[in-house]
């Protein structure tokens, strides 16, 4: 015979469900975070290391926060929050009487710590504004452990700011959205753990019931697997199943873009570093026909049972957090050098991810600053890698050039330029110009290989050598060239190798 776990063992389980973050936890998970330190300049192998791995203190630049695997669905039906699916032909007879246009907004953000209350604000636990509360095991009704009804709050009342609030630690945001909320209409997002083996979500169901009303029914629902005790053999495996926790909300989601409404939650998945979730619900009165043409679609297909519709979670807005967190840390003497790497490399800046591991710390931190006023908006270039990474190499190439031009260059970074550019990295001049002319990476890296094609048939031996090395290093030589054969058989060569390219 099952029997769900006493209230003992839960304890000693701690599972993502029910565990909360203690405040000696906390101390410890700070304490546990490395000072940074300079890469060593001794062996290229250290650097990688040093730089990769190389953090500021919790209290300046901490890394951003790793979210959890995730997955998003999305689904809208008619009916209240957590009833049953309308049958056919409701959506056409909601269609036909629609009222004055809603716009909800639903943001969804991952912190480092779920506390339990802030110190002067407002807020009340969510099973004091629950008009219902329920929980399955197996599919079978249960009493609810209420971990939404007790474990979670709301703000009572504005609270500009809140995420920036000590108690939560690092923040991120994981996903938004915007959709119409026709009258009879429930809107269903739901977020699922994708890590592997993993049955974890959280659902949102948000609902209107009449144009009269002046805000939205709003219910959540928290699913989660549990490890069941066996009476009888302990050498019996152990069984998991699935636990659902549901609970509806009396108070209402006001009407009203400047009345967002925010929920913070223990948050149930696994993996990643978050164990708390912000969760905001805004309500706007707004037509938007393609936002309603989309909702009654969603409604017509849930009638005929298709699935919810996949989501792919807001990744520019993931990426734009992470970018103006290393855009930040460029400022930092202690952590510009791993802020370098880590941007260089985001955008597959390879010449100013080798600068960021060879430079001294003198070098490092007039290129930190030349990178970060080429990132002054460093949103702008979080929806495109390839803008980001362009636009950090031709702010390097600048800060090259200008180096090269009053000698202050040293041997370290020469070496690495002449690697990545060939001869055109020994001139000024050229360093500038391509950095003004060039539009991308991509346009960039042919300019080198043309660059270099060109200095083959330079009257300089030492020169006609060079770049011909890089270019056979890069499979790009000419078949039959002799950098130090007679002027007439390199022209032939040349000249047979540009016919057949």
């Amino acid at each position: 015979m099952l029997r769900e776990p006493s209230s003992d063992a839960r304890a000693e389980r701690s599972d993502n469900l029910t565990a909360f973050p203690r405040a000696e936890d906390d101390r410890a998970m700070s304490a546990r975070r490395p000072d940074c330190s300079a890469p060593a300049l001794l062996a290229f192998g250290a650097l990688v290391t040093s730089a990769a791995g190389c953090a500021v203190s919790r209290s300046e630049l901490p890394a951003p926060l790793a979210p959890p695997p995730l997955s998003s669905r999305v689904s809208q039906r008619c009916g209240a929050p957590l009833g049953p699916v309308a049958p056919p032909g409701s959506a056409d007879a909601l269609a036909a009487r629609l009222e004055p246009g809603w716009l909800a907004r639903v943001n969804l953000w991952a912190s480092e710590f779920a506390p339990a209350g802030i110190e002067g604000l407002a807020s009340s636990p969510l099973g004091a504004n629950a008009r219902l509360i329920s929980a399955e095991l197996g599919g079978a009704a249960v009493e609810p452990r209420v971990l939404l009804a007790e474990g979670a709050w709301s703000v009572d009342s504005p609270a500009p700011g809140l995420l920036e609030r000590t108690p939560f630690g690092r923040t991120r945001s994981l996903d938004s959205f915007e959709g119409a909320l026709p009258s009879g209409a429930t809107l269903r997002l739901e977020w699922r753990s994708s890590a592997p083996g993993a049955r974890h979500a959280l659902r949102v169901e948000l609902a209107r019931e009449s144009a009269d009303a002046n805000g939205a029914d709003l219910a959540l629902v928290f699913e989660g697997e549990v490890e069941l005790d066996h009476d009888a053999d302990p050498a019996t495996p152990s069984v998991r199943t699935l636990r659902r926790e549901a609970l509806a909300l009396e108070r209402r989601v006001a009407l009203g873009a400047e009345t967002s409404a925010h929920y913070v939650l223990p948050s149930p998945f696994p993996g990643g570093e978050a164990r708390g979730l912000v969760l905001e619900v805004a309500l706007e009165a707004r037509d938007d026909a393609s936002a309603l043409a989309a909702a009654l679609e969603r409604c017509r297909a849930s009638e005929s049972g298709a699935a919810e519709a996949t989501r792919a979670l807001v990744e520019p807005e993931l990426r734009a957090a992470r970018l103006t967190h290393w855009a930040a840390a460029l400022k930092s003497s202690e952590g510009s050098r791993a802020a370098l790497l880590e941007l260089a490399s985001l955008g597959g800046a390879e010449l100013c991810a080798d600068l960021a591991l060879c430079a001294t710390e003198a070098d490092l931190a007039q290129l930190a600053e030349a990178v970060a006023s080429a990132l002054a908006e460093p949103r702008a270039l979080a929806g495109s890698a390839h803008e980001l990474g362009w636009s950090i190499e031709r702010a390097a190439l600048n800060w090259l050039a200008a180096q090269k031009d009053s000698r202050a260059l040293g041997y370290e970074l020469e070496g690495v330029l002449v690697r990545r550019t060939g001869e055109l990295g020994r001139s000024a001049a050229g360093l500038a110009d391509a950095a003004s002319t060039c539009a991308s990476l991509e346009h960039f890296a042919q300019r080198l290989l043309e660059e270099n094609w060109s200095f083959l048939d330079d009257h300089s031996a030492a020169t006609r050598t060079r770049a011909f090395d890089w270019l056979a290093a890069r499979g790009a030589a000419p078949v039959g060239y002799d950098p130090l054969a007679d002027k007439s058989a390199r022209r032939a060569a040349l000249e047979a190798a540009e016919g057949a390219r």
